[in-house]
């Protein structure tokens, strides 16, 4: 799962987790980003500065779960904004780099599941809901300057062609889009043929607008 703050990342991700019958690991709850007075009145520069080592501290620890996931020959969610593509990438390899080791027992796919919001009102909105829900992912951001910091950040991966399909293994990354404003959902590669899993996910979202869940 991929996109900034405030995008419907962790609602559908818990939707997702149980359909596909997954583990969920939501990193909001590895670290808390810092608390409102300490990102208050201060520069975009200065917030990215204080908030830059959480993230870094919360990608360590989430790599280091996704390994033991795939060693064990389990299915995993990663619900975080992954903003920068370097990061991304890391994510990548690690499958990769799995799928070459002939020692390894198990071989994966990779669904990326990119999500914006581009209505500021709808943002707003769920911002608010996020100050007085307890139970929601990483509650502690609530504080506008640093969600509109986190999503200047984020780095969309519209322009990834280039990691489409892993160099060596040549297998497809399976890149799913949903726009949480307009609530439409679709497939970004070329040939859906390849893209079962992506499929699968797609239609069960479109099922769940359908219904009124998203």
């Amino acid at each position: 799962m991929t996109g900034p703050t405030l995008s419907l990342k962790t609602t559908t991700a818990r939707l997702i987790s149980r359909f596909l019958r997954v583990n969920l690991v939501e990193t909001g709850y590895i670290k808390d980003y810092p608390p409102e007075e300490a990102t208050k009145s201060k520069t975009d520069k200065e917030v990215n500065k204080i908030i830059a080592p959480v993230r870094d501290f919360r990608h360590e620890c989430l790599k280091e779960i996704f390994k033991i996931y795939l060693m064990k020959g389990l299915s995993v969610i990663l619900d975080s904004a992954f903003s920068k593509r370097e990061i991304r990438k890391k994510y990548y390899t690690i499958i990769e780099n799995n799928n070459l080791d002939k020692k390894s027992l198990f071989f994966y796919r990779f669904l990326l599941v990119w999500y914006h919001c581009d209505d500021r009102e709808i943002i707003k909105h769920r911002l608010g809901y996020r100050k007085t829900n307890p139970l929601i992912s990483d509650p502690s951001v609530i504080d506008w300057s640093v969600i509109n910091n986190l999503r200047k950040d984020y780095q969309l991966p519209i322009d990834e062609n280039h990691y489409d399909r892993w160099p060596h293994t040549h297998e497809l990354i399976e890149i799913l889009e949903f726009d949480s404003s307009k609530k439409i959902v679709k497939l970004n590669n070329k040939d859906e043929k390849y893209t079962p899993l992506g499929k699968n996910v797609r239609d069960f979202l479109k099922s769940q607008l359908a219904i009124g869940k998203l």
